[in-house]
């Protein structure tokens, strides 16, 4: 008994939820409709906006190529070099600390 009131709720359920789907649909394609020309108006008002932002970002893209030819290069180099280099740090370290020490024996005494 409890199973068919299960399959009942939820066959209710989906017919509501089908039927909300059904004029959610209906309720969007009248708005739709009845805003369409506020829509319009907007776009043909906004276009010029749109059309000067592209122009900008063109404009400021152009002026920012000579820079980005010129560092490109080095970024890719310096990122070789890190890659390269960064695995050698411990031993670099450890002759760092080998040459102090043999630069700290060989100092003329004062005494």
């Amino acid at each position: 008994m409890i199973g068919l009131f299960v399959v009942l709720a939820v066959v209710g359920a989906m017919l509501f939820g089908g039927v909300m789907l059904a004029a959610s649909i209906v309720f969007r394609v009248l708005f739709g409709l009845i805003l369409l020309p506020f829509r319009l108006v907007g776009l043909v008002l906004f276009l010029p906006l749109l059309i000067l932002r592209g122009l900008v970002g063109a404009v400021a893209g152009l002026a920012m190529l000579p820079l980005m030819l010129l560092a490109l290069p080095l970024f890719i180099i310096g990122a070789v070099v890190f890659s390269l280099l960064t695995p050698l740090l411990p031993v670099i370290a450890i002759v760092g600390v080998i040459w102090l020490l043999l630069k700290a024996s060989t100092r003329p005494r004062l005494i």
